[in-house]
């Protein structure tokens, strides 16, 4: 049973590594470039409002 629980733990750690560097990469696109040619080519309008509710509740622990 424990050796279960690592498993999935750690499936969920690589599973939060992911995403942390997706989020991150999107970050990098929609917030820091001066411009926001990404943001307002492929997310126009609201996006920015739409970012706390993105965030799965089951990656949030630690």
């Amino acid at each position: 049973m424990n050796l279960i629980m690592v498993k999935i733990s750690s499936v969920y750690a690589t599973l939060r590594n992911i995403y942390n560097i997706l989020n991150s990469f999107c970050n990098y696109f929609t917030h820091h470039n001066k411009k926001h040619i990404f943001r307002e080519k492929f997310f126009p309008g609201q996006f920015r409002m739409a970012e706390p509710s993105f965030q799965p509740t089951w990656l949030q622990y630690d």
